[in-house]
């Protein structure tokens, strides 16, 4: 008799007055593992109790994974297994590892994948096998295999592509340089923009940029703080308007505990410390000496130089540990702005965040701070704590040894402060911001001449929104009741935007006819320009100048109209966003980088155990499979998901979907068109091996202002023509749209 069937035997008979050994017998037959000596004996003791039930001499064993032959145990039971694996051949592990690795990219764990091919081999759906054994445990290693393989085991010049630091923290993160030689060497088109962006850029140096924000793989409305992240990204300025839309072209550092973070004694200033001495250490390997790329036989040399931090308004507090709106002295960019708490006189030089008036401005300089960074280090060695944590309320910047102001090799090298600061316009003006506010307000405004809210959402549930916006549906949440606040309304920022044209839409088409709040529709005109310009992702002079001006009347207005109680620190932060999106080069948002968090959500929330390392891991074979001989990720424009067609004998490639340099535009969005017309989409041709594609169309005439003719005729023209989509509706005499206003 079988070793195993002979102990279930044995177990099975025993008399319920050897109900000890029986238990005994059941756990160590469970748990398939090495018997301890005790449970040998308790083996060997039952075999003589039950010497009258089986024949004595039988040896007893059971089912164990050590690799040592023991007389006392199975082998395991592989007759049913083996014959499962019988029903495919075994692939090559290259082929294996390739396939394996692609099925991983799709927002499946490891554990999850390992399951499913299992269960795909032993119903016989597989015509190949993918793993060498039959079991979980040989699944889920082959799964794990093909998702480390390229991230631990690929070689560079510049090691691998994962590497670790136990000092001044254990970190693992992704090697920028060893990132930047892989994915050149292994895509064309991704070095080739390297090297045109190198080659336009000034002085053939680069400018880096990093972001870092918390992100939460729990439940968002109760957030566990042993599993908050720190995400850190990173990218090349210098890259195309539209390339920097993507979120492909942020590439992440590292997925950090907070908690490991909070061990280090300047907390996130000091994890920006070491972040920044991996980019440009004093020696060694460093953007400032110059990365060597190269693909096939072509080479490159790419220096950078550091180009500043973009992210929210307590992020960037964090990074340069500097007080904020706490200080006296609230803008790490003004000298002469104080918060609200400061009494001014009339005629004094200073002035509170509100103030419109720039000509009184005085701009702090890089000097100024590294005074006051010196100002501090005295007075940690001559004052009392008490008394320095004044000067710090005075100053606005606290006094923090290991964080960024106080690394001499880095302030005197790679950071500028004061135009490393970097502000986004989504958390300015979207997100908790100046628009939200204005939002709220406007409803009030709206409130006293008798309008409700149910009246906007009734009106606002008439529109259908590009595609890209929620499946072109108005969300419910959009103008509901107890999300909207006295003085600002507790919706997502994409809500938000989607919230301002509509309400916009509304004032011209509802309110303005009757003369009812010239100028309260005056004012949120003024916003919606603004977000109109920031939208293009474009930045050069004359947008700088007519984005300012802009701000600056609507700060005027929006003061004289709902006053100075209303202005919060963010409303301050929006006169120096152009000046910031200047000199980035690029109108860029923390929108793209919101998107990549949910990447990075998607492979931390499947893993328990080393989440850094597994996650940057699961991250980082994301970003090489994406980047993988995919030509399109480096074209402006390409279509999404197309198809082969014949017409008249010629192979075309038909989608309903493409990519723009605007975003991402379906079969039946309505678009601006460069004539000023709008059209609803039908479809996107393009010839194989031709990079232009041609939409098909149904052309609208304008009659005047937001409306257009409900009658059409079908055009065939480049995507060129294509502005960007638009929410609209169809009413019984028009279609009414919302057109973007530029100034």
């Amino acid at each position: 008799m079988h070793g195993r069937y002979l102990s279930t035997y044995l177990v099975h008979q025993l008399p319920n007055k050897h109900s000890t050994y029986r238990m005994s017998a059941i756990h160590a037959l469970d748990h398939r593992r090495m018997p301890t000596k005790k449970q040998h004996n308790v083996f060997m003791r039952a075999n003589r109790v039950c010497s009258g039930y089986i024949i004595r001499d039988t040896p007893l064993s059971f089912g164990s994974m050590s690799k040592k032959p023991n007389p006392f145990l199975m082998k395991p039971n592989d007759v049913k297994r083996s014959s499962l694996l019988q029903l495919a051949p075994l692939i090559a592990r290259e082929k294996r590892l390739k396939i394996v690795a692609g099925l991983a990219t799709h927002g499946i764990s490891k554990t999850g994948l390992a399951t499913v091919l299992k269960s795909l081999n032993e119903q016989g759906l597989l015509t190949e096998r993918l793993c060498s054994g039959g079991s979980s445990n040989s699944y889920g290693r082959q799964v794990r295999d093909a998702v480390e393989d390229v991230p631990l085991h690929a070689t560079t010049p510049y090691g691998p592509l994962i590497q670790s630091m136990a000092q001044p923290m254990v970190l693992h993160y992704v090697n920028p340089f060893a990132l930047l030689y892989h994915l050149s060497s292994s895509n064309l088109e991704f070095f080739n923009l390297l090297k045109s962006v190198v080659l336009k850029s000034a002085h053939q140096r680069v400018r880096v940029c990093f972001y870092v924000d918390e992100i939460n793989p729990g439940n968002p409305l109760a957030p566990d703080p042993q599993l908050l992240l720190q995400a850190t990204y990173w990218t090349i300025l210098d890259f195309p308007d539209w390339f920097l839309r993507r979120k492909d072209s942020w590439f992440c550092f590292s997925l950090t505990r907070t908690r490991t973070v909070k061990l280090l004694p300047g907390y996130v200033s000091e994890f920006m410390k070491v972040m920044l001495r991996v980019f440009f250490p004093p020696t060694g390997i460093s953007f400032h000496r110059g990365c060597h790329i190269k693909h096939g036989e072509e080479a490159l040399v790419l220096t950078a130089d550091f180009a500043g931090f973009i992210a929210d308004e307590k992020g960037l507090k964090e990074i340069f540990d500097i007080k904020g709106q706490a200080g006296n002295l609230c803008c790490i960019s003004c000298l002469n702005i104080r918060n609200r708490k400061v009494q001014i006189a009339l005629n004094a030089l200073l002035q509170h965040f509100w103030d419109p008036n720039l000509k009184k401005r005085v701009y702090a300089t890089d000097a100024h701070l590294r005074l006051l960074v010196a100002e501090l280090r005295e007075s940690a060695l001559t004052v009392s704590k008490a008394q320095r944590e004044k000067l710090e309320t005075k100053v606005g910047v606290n006094y923090n040894p290991t964080g960024i102001l106080f690394d001499d090799h880095l302030m005197t090298n790679v950071i500028h402060p004061i135009t490393d600061y970097i502000r986004d316009s989504m958390h300015t003006l979207s997100s908790n911001g100046v628009a939200g506010t204005h939002l709220a307000l406007m409803c009030q405004a709206l409130g006293t001449i008798g309008c409700k809210l149910e009246f906007l959402q009734c009106y606002s549930k008439q529109f259908t929104l590009p595609r890209s916006r929620n499946n072109g549906k108005v969300s419910d949440m959009y103008f509901k009741t107890n999300l909207m606040e006295t003085d600002h309304v507790r919706h997502f920022a994409s809500d938000v935007l989607g919230m301002v044209p509509l309400l916009f839409v509304f004032l011209i088409e509802k309110i303005q006819p009757r003369g009812l709040l010239r100028p309260n529709i005056r004012c949120f005109a003024l916003l919606h320009t603004i977000l109109c310009i920031l939208r293009r992702g474009v930045m050069n002079a004359s947008i700088h100048a007519k984005l300012l001006a802009t701000i600056i009347e609507h700060n005027t207005l929006f003061l004289q109209l709902y006053g100075e109680t209303n202005a919060k620190i963010k409303f301050h932060h929006l006169y120096h966003l152009p000046d910031d999106l200047l000199r980035a080069g690029s109108a860029i948002s923390c929108f793209v980088t919101e998107r990549k968090n949910k990447d990075a959500i998607a492979v931390s929330v499947c893993t328990d155990r080393n989440v850094e390392k597994s996650s940057i891991i699961m991250f980082l074979h994301r970003t090489i499979a994406h980047w993988s001989g995919n030509y399109k990720a480096c074209a402006p424009v390409y279509l999404r998901n197309g198809h082969n067609v014949e017409v008249n004998g010629d192979v075309i490639m038909v989608s309903k979907s493409v990519c723009l340099p605007c975003g991402d535009v379906y079969a039946g969005d309505m678009v601006l068109l460069t004539n000023g017309s709008i059209g609803q989409v039908m479809e996107f041709w393009q010839n194989p091996g031709d990079q232009d594609v041609v939409v098909r169309f149904c052309e609208h005439k304008r009659i005047e202002g937001a409306h257009f003719d409900l009658t059409s005729h079908v055009v065939i023209d480049s995507v060129d023509c294509v502005v960007e989509p638009m929410a609209w509706f169809k009413d019984s005499e028009f279609i009414v749209v919302c057109l973007p206003l530029l100034g």
